[in-house]
């Protein structure tokens, strides 16, 4: 019998998430069994011979040389048929990182995966290479059980095909409610590969090393080097003019909950490394004399002796928005009006409790990263800018920065999803 391998792409610390995203869609789908596992598979292929580690070791390290990260997004549902069979996932676009080298790396996929497996791989044979990356979500659907899944994920549904799905629901459940989309950017840190169906190696792209099986998972080391790579973890001081002001929200200082919940790069085994960090970065781009609009859940700490003691530890003059978690805070406002270089402001805390006509833009925090299709860093259309700090890579940002890019919307898409997305344009 030959050996079948898979070369997979592990979501690192974006796994949680994904997980608990899929989870929310089995819970919504009872009649249905969903996928748990959020791994993107690449290629995969057989050998007919016995193929050392160091063989394959050495294809993988070969082909990963560029990448110490492959950023990717997930942009909502996908659908595929064959054979009236369906299948619904989450599409992965493999983006292009200011930090991941110059060659996208669908073009470096496409064009050289086949090449180096069968060169560096002896006897690697019924090669496939994935041509349309995704998370599947449930497969092996047939018409009926697509088309209830389809509707509930957004899709338009007609007459007849309603017809189905009301005889359908006849000998199966309706979904529970209807499923949210789902827009989320990652980062791959990991090439995992598969062996007859069990994990059989792992390498560390941050760090082009293997890991140890059995020994420990090494993952502090690896989200540390990655904080380091997009400068999620600073280590001097910024070295702009003050007095500045500055843009940030929902630290979360003490919740080590948001480790998985909102994919945070830091190691849910050693948490206090995230109110480290994230106090630090504050401290490292805001100087005294600064001013720092906060919007909202800085702690889960509902002390308020604890909660002054952190305030006073960090740099500037603090305009607090109260947030949800904010009940202990003294002297926070429920939402600010603020003019700045020509635009009005409205700061708020959720997006939600702003009023639905004000016509300037609204600054807000809440939604994390967890729902960017609506709320990502910048929506030009919706005139929102959410400043958690999952999407302002976990530092302050610069009001300036902000005003530069509304400014100019013929530069940009409709919706920004990050801040570190345009960084590289903003010369940082």
């Amino acid at each position: 019998m030959p050996d079948s391998y898979r070369i997979l792409l592990h979501p690192s610390a974006a796994e949680d998430k994904i997980k608990d995203r899929l989870l929310e869609i089995q819970n919504s789908l009872v009649d249905f069994t969903v996928r748990k596992s959020p791994e993107i598979c690449i290629a995969e292929f057989e050998t007919g011979k016995k193929t050392g580690k160091k063989e394959l070791k050495g294809a993988i390290e070969s082909f990963f040389s560029d990448y110490n990260l492959i950023a990717c997004e997930i942009s909502g549902f996908g659908y595929s048929g064959r054979n009236n069979f369906f299948t619904v996932s989450f599409p992965v676009t493999f983006t292009k990182d200011r930090v991941g080298g110059e060659s996208a790396f669908q073009i470096h996929l496409t064009e050289k995966s086949e090449g180096f497996l069968s060169a560096d791989i002896s006897g690697a044979e019924n090669l496939k290479v994935t041509k349309s990356p995704c998370i599947p979500v449930a497969e092996g659907l047939n018409k009926k059980e697509f088309l209830k899944i389809w509707k509930h994920t957004g899709g338009k549904v007609n007459l007849i095909n309603e017809i189905l799905l009301r005889s359908l629901w006849k000998n199966g459940r309706r979904p529970e409610y209807k499923i949210r989309n789902f827009c989320f950017g990652f980062d791959v840190l990991r090439i995992a590969v598969e062996k007859n169906g069990k994990k059989y190696l792992e390498y560390d792209l941050t760090s082009k090393s293997w890991i140890k099986y059995p020994g420990p998972s090494g993952w502090s080391d690896t989200l540390k080097n990655y904080r380091r790579i997009k400068r999620y973890e600073l280590k001097s001081p910024d070295s702009g003019k003050s007095p500045a002001k500055w843009l940030i929200g929902d630290l979360h200082i003490g919740h080590y909950e948001m480790i998985s919940k909102t994919a945070r790069p830091f190691d849910p085994k050693n948490p206090s490394e995230m109110d480290k960090v994230l106090t630090e970065n504050w401290n490292l781009v805001v100087k005294p004399k600064d001013e720092v609009f906060f919007l909202g859940d800085l702690t889960y700490n509902k002390n308020p002796e604890s909660v002054e003691g952190l305030l006073t530890k960090l740099n500037g003059k603090i305009v607090f928005i109260r947030g949800n978690h904010d009940i202990s805070v003294k002297d926070a406002e429920n939402s600010v009006k603020y003019s700045y270089n020509g635009y009005n402001f409205l700061m708020i805390h959720s997006p939600g409790h702003a009023p639905e006509d004000y016509d300037g833009w609204i600054i807000h925090g809440h939604t994390h990263n967890s729902r960017m299709c609506e709320y990502p860093f910048i929506n030009f259309k919706s005139r929102t800018i959410n400043v958690s700090c999952e999407v302002i890579s976990y530092r302050p940002v610069l009001f300036d920065d902000i005003i530069s890019i509304i400014s100019h919307p013929e530069k940009y898409p409709e919706k920004i999803m990050s801040y570190d997305s345009i960084c590289e344009i903003l010369g940082e």
